[in-house]
């Protein structure tokens, strides 16, 4: 609703008065006649929208027109018979304060700015609303006007009678200057100023929130009118469709609702619905209306997730003492950076042009001119170190991983790379315009090259760190105890992305498919692991239980239980094949009567040994000795057993005896047979004599030097302690050996 007289009461009343008697004034040659504000009847706008206030409808406010006259004629002027003329202008603030830079007018443009109408020969007229003319404000004081008269290519002008700048006053009641060649009529609205209750002195305002807004008009007569309007605001709810969001998810489904409360909606996407689901980034808007009143409202979308998404997989089991290494599947920043480096060998300083190879020799620079360092390339050797690779006609690429190529420690910086690219054996080079080695910065992002002959494109791996429950930051982690265990990895887009994975504790599964073991050629065995398991893999692919072998081989079952653990079981089998009897003989080099029989046979398990053909086994290990009674031909018998079969050899053994000669016949012992003790007896005179005595099969019984009664047969050779049978005496006197067989009963 309209109210006038804001503000108190009863000053306004005066005011009013005062403004009534005003306007009742005579008005200044060439002024309006201004009317009383009037900002209309209260009035009701829609949430989210504004309104323009203006006392004034359809009256030129601050007219403050200025009409200026030339004649063309007067002072120093090349402007007579001119077909345009266009006025250049600018003003002054303060007296003798100087003309205020830019000018204003454009000669030879028809735009307005200084074009003047000829309203007789040789006279030009123009009007300028100062304020929106020189593009200040309106309450501006101006204390003058400088200006120029040019022709329409601005090779003519028209000055003053000093051939200077034209000044026109307009400080004073009417405009004056003191060159007669120029006239200023000054047209005024009548009106001095503007106040709001909000503090604005322009001749409009636009308000969006509700209120009760005033506005007092100041005129040239001294007096001042007031007006008021009540701004309020149409019921219904804005639309929100909140804060823009920043997606770190690999796939996209969001929700937008700017709420229920409205009678329409129309998305950006054409949609009409209430609500929508996005799943790509992007802006998206809707216009809602409500009480006849629209809102909008918009939001952004954008996705920073890295293509890769990471997982530990699912929950698991530790069985038994194992241990699991949990692997996100990422690496971390700097390893999977990658730079690219595009060489034109047509550029700079080269002898590269039509090359059919270029090599990259580089190395990197760690501070500001520090010159070369881990210097890395090998002209000539296609080994991944420098090779570049044709893209296109003397275009050529590489693609590294800084921190690899030159073996930078992690987490090192590098201020640049200076490169020299060369042909296969060196004799031909690309450096930069001035034949200097050409420098990367790598110092800023994206790296920059002063040389245009190089391309380069970084590519930073999106993951920059990892870190675990434990807060350790290596790119795996190994899982000894149950427990939950998580990762959490920042991008370089801001996102953080973790995962959890639970270990509990699973039971290793016990499998026994069979024991190793030995078949016969054309046999076969089952092995089998029984039921019970969740899976079973074979090292022969198969996937059963059980399974049929036929052939020599290490077979391994892999078996899983319901924890998913696994169990494992190797079985050796072997082929055997039959047995082949064989063996040799050999007299005891002491004991001639005692034989030594060699097995060589193959493939045997059991032996049985026959050595006088009575058909009684009388040895059953693989090597054996056998002694006999007496000299003579013997037939000895060897059966050789596996479980595959059997094999017999049968040899003549010829047991030659001792060979008692005319010495050791000068020799003798007795008794014997003994059963004690047994004496020496030497037929010729002998001294130092020992001996030694022998078991069947050999060894050593006694062994000792006689003393000269036992020489003489004064002592008696205690074998009270010696089992029963054979045994063989040799004695020794310097040179010479005697041998004897004793008999022990």
């Amino acid at each position: 609703m309209r109210k006038i007289f804001y503000l108190l009461s009863a000053l306004l009343i005066i005011a009013l008065s005062n403004t009534i008697t005003a306007i009742a004034q005579p008005q200044p040659p060439g002024g309006l006649n201004p009317p009383l504000p009037n900002l209309g009847p209260d009035i009701s706008i829609c949430p989210g929208t504004s309104a323009a206030l203006q006392p004034f409808v359809g009256y030129q406010l601050f007219e403050d027109t200025l009409i200026i006259r030339y004649n063309a004629t007067l002072g120093v002027s090349g402007l007579q018979n001119a077909n345009k003329v266009y006025i250049h202008s600018t003003y002054e603030l303060q007296p003798f304060g100087g003309p205020v830079n830019p000018w204003v007018g454009n000669w030879g443009q028809d735009d307005s700015l200084g074009l003047m109408r000829e309203t007789a020969p040789d006279q030009w007229e123009i009007r300028l609303h100062l304020p929106s003319y020189y593009n200040i404000n309106p309450a501006t004081t101006i204390n003058g006007l400088f200006m120029v008269f040019r022709n329409e290519d601005g090779t003519a002008t028209g000055k003053d009678n000093n051939n200077n700048d034209i000044f026109l006053l307009l400080s004073g009641t009417n405009p004056s200057s003191s060159f007669n060649g120029i006239q200023g009529i000054r047209i005024s609205d009548g009106i001095n100023s503007i106040q709001w209750s909000t503090g604005a002195t322009t001749p409009t305002i636009i308000v969006n929130s509700p209120g009760t807004y005033g506005v007092a008009v100041s005129y040239a007569t001294g007096s001042t009118a007031y007006d008021t309007i009540v701004v309020s605001s149409s019921a219904g709810p804005a639309p929100a469709l909140g804060n823009d969001i920043q997606s770190c998810n690999t796939s996209l489904n969001i929700t937008l609702d700017p709420g229920n409360n409205f009678s329409t909606y129309l998305w950006s996407t054409g949609a009409t619905d209430s609500s929508i689901i996005v799943n790509t980034p992007g802006i998206y808007w809707v216009e809602t209306t409500s009480n006849g009143c629209t809102g909008r409202d918009s939001i952004t979308i954008t996705q920073n997730a890295p293509s890769t998404p990471i997982s530990l997989g699912n929950d698991t089991l530790l069985c038994g003492a194992g241990l699991i290494v949990l692997d996100p599947g990422i690496q971390i920043s700097p390893a999977g950076d990658s730079l690219t480096i595009v060489y034109d060998a047509t550029q700079g300083q080269t002898t590269l042009i039509g090359a059919n190879k270029v090599y990259m020799h580089s190395g990197i620079e760690l501070v500001p001119f520090g010159g070369w360092t881990t210097t890395i390339g090998n002209w000539g050797q296609d080994d991944g170190i420098g090779q570049m690779d044709s893209i296109g006609p003397n275009l050529w690429s590489i693609t590294i991983n800084i921190q690899n190529y030159y073996s930078l420690t992690p987490g090192q910086a590098i201020n640049g790379i200076l490169m020299v690219f060369r042909n296969a054996d060196g004799t031909a080079t690309g450096k930069d315009q001035n034949g200097n080695d050409i420098f990367l910065n790598m110092s800023v992002s994206p790296p920059t090259s002063p040389f245009s002959g190089i391309a380069p494109t970084f590519v930073q791996n999106p993951y920059t760190s990892i870190m675990w429950s434990d807060s350790s930051t290596a790119n795996t982690f190994t899982v000894s105890a149950p427990g939950t265990y998580y990762t959490t990895i920042t991008t370089s887009g801001g996102c953080t992305l973790t995962d959890t994975v639970v270990v509990g504790i699973g039971s290793i599964p016990v499998v026994d498919a069979g024991s190793s073991q030995n078949i016969c050629d054309g046999q076969s065995v089952t092995l089998n692991a029984g039921p019970g398991f969740n899976s079973y893999t074979w090292s022969t692919g198969d996937t059963t239980p059980g399974i049929i072998v036929n052939q020599t081989g290490t077979y391994t079952l892999t078996v899983t239980n319901n924890d998913g653990c696994q169990g494992i079981d190797v079985i050796n089998i072997s082929i055997l094949p039959e047995p082949v009897a064989g063996f040799t003989w050999a007299p005891n080099p002491v004991n001639p009567f005692s034989i030594n029989f060699t097995n060589t046979s193959s493939n045997g398990s059991t032996y049985a040994w026959d050595f006088n053909n009575d058909g009684v086994t009388d040895a059953s290990t693989a090597n054996t000795f056998y002694t006999y009674l007496a000299y003579g031909s013997y037939t000895a018998r060897l059966i050789v057993n596996n479980l595959c079969g059997s094999d017999t050899i049968i040899q003549q053994i010829t047991v030659t005896g001792i060979e008692e000669n005319a010495v050791s016949n000068s020799m003798q012992i007795y008794p014997n047979p003994a059963q004690e003790r047994f004496k020496f007896s030497f037929s010729t005179s002998v001294q130092n004599v020992s001996f030694s005595l022998h078991d069947a099969a050999g060894r050593i019984i006694m062994s000792r030097p006689l003393t000269q009664d036992e020489i003489k047969g004064n002592s008696d050779i205690n074998i009270t302690d010696l089992p029963k049978g054979m045994y063989f005496l040799r004695a020794f006197h310097e040179e010479t050996s005697f041998n004897k067989i004793l008999i022990k009963q």
